[in-house]
């Protein structure tokens, strides 16, 4: 009997030990497979792919009013699309520009971002790229897009003969008929002749709504615009509407009409910088052809930045938009120069904002 009742004991014992040894190699065996999950999904999310940075240089004309609001635009979407962009200010030296280019190109950064001091300077810059395989991307000016200083990713420029035609094509509208005085800038720098190209086509296509009787110099001041009205009035040729190439020009042209108790003009000025605004908004001045700097720089960047997403544009050669602005519409079309979420709408609404 005592051997029955420990053969028994014997049998559960090893019934136990059994069953315990199989628990632990369930649990060792769940452990090893745990830790090979997790083995894997390391491995999987060091494999994953770094997202590219870009690593861009940008090397300005000059940092002068122009100059700072295309580089705020050019930098916000730089930012918005998480690339770098280093620049560099040349301070109206080709010199320098053309040993910045060097630098950056040294650095190995993925695009060059030019405002160039003059087309032989554009060219001198275009070649290096090219020759160290680093895309090239153009503002404020354009150059020769055929080939023949190299291939050059996009530009975008603002038209003095865009601002010149669509001043005159505002003015035939508003006030028909119409006796104009111009005052523009120093001739021979090649923007009043700009100017004039646009002003001249205009004029061609208006007829008799506008007669230019007055082409005075204003040089880039009021102290010149100033002198220059107070010639033609005292001339006594008469004008009762009156256009300028800028605002300081149009506050000289103000100065002396207020002098001469000559009320009533219309004045139309260009750019769409801050003090036109407040000139508009006081009544200063009638309209303004607006040209939003921050606007150019964006479409820069736009350019530069869908060449590297391998979708680049088909446009690639771009002229600022001219956006006309009056009392009438100033709160809703003219894009300020510190508005950048009013100029990226622009850009999504008309070129299709940045590619992804």
């Amino acid at each position: 009997m005592k051997k029955v009742w420990l053969l028994v004991v014997v049998m559960l014992l090893a019934a136990i030990f059994t069953a315990c040894t199989d628990a632990q190699s369930t649990e060792t065996e769940t452990a090893q497979d745990q830790e090979t999950v997790s083995n894997d999904a390391s491995t999987d999310t060091s494999s994953a792919p770094e997202e590219t940075v870009y690593e861009i240089g940008y090397i300005m004309f000059d940092s002068d009013t122009w100059g700072n609001a295309l580089i705020a635009g050019y930098l916000w979407g730089a930012e918005k699309m998480g690339a770098n962009a280093t620049v560099f200010d040349a301070q109206q030296s080709s010199e320098e520009q053309i040993n910045q280019a060097q630098e950056f190109i040294d650095r190995g950064v993925d695009l060059i971002a030019l405002s160039p001091t003059s087309p032989e300077t554009a060219a001198t810059i275009v070649r290096m790229c090219n020759e160290n395989n680093v895309p090239i991307t153009i503002e404020n000016m354009f150059v020769a897009d055929d080939g023949s200083i190299g291939d050059i990713a996009g530009q975008v420029a603002c038209q003095y003969s865009d601002i010149g035609y669509a001043a005159v094509m505002y003015i035939a509208e508003h006030y028909p008929g119409c006796k104009l005085l111009y005052c523009h800038y120093q001739e021979g720098l090649g923007f009043a002749e700009a100017y004039m190209e646009g002003v001249n086509a205009a004029l061609d296509e208006v007829g008799d709504a506008v007669e230019l009787v007055g082409y005075i110099n204003g040089n880039f001041d009021a102290e010149t615009a100033y002198a220059s009205t107070q010639d033609f009035i005292t001339s006594g040729k008469e004008f009762d509407v009156a256009f300028a190439n800028n605002d300081a020009i149009a506050n000289g042209m103000i100065q002396a009409m207020t002098e001469a108790d000559i009320t009533g003009i219309p004045i139309i000025s260009t750019g769409g910088a801050p003090d036109g605004w407040n000139m508009v908004l006081s009544g200063e001045q009638t309209a303004n052809m607006t040209a939003p700097a921050n606007l150019q720089g964006m479409l820069h960047f736009k350019l530069g930045w869908d060449y590297l997403m391998g979708n680049p544009m088909e446009q690639t050669k771009i002229a600022l938009p001219i956006i006309p602005c009056d009392a009438s519409n100033m709160e809703t079309d003219w894009i300020k120069w510190d508005d950048m979420d009013a100029a990226y709408a622009y850009i999504n609404d008309h070129f299709g904002g940045f590619s992804e």
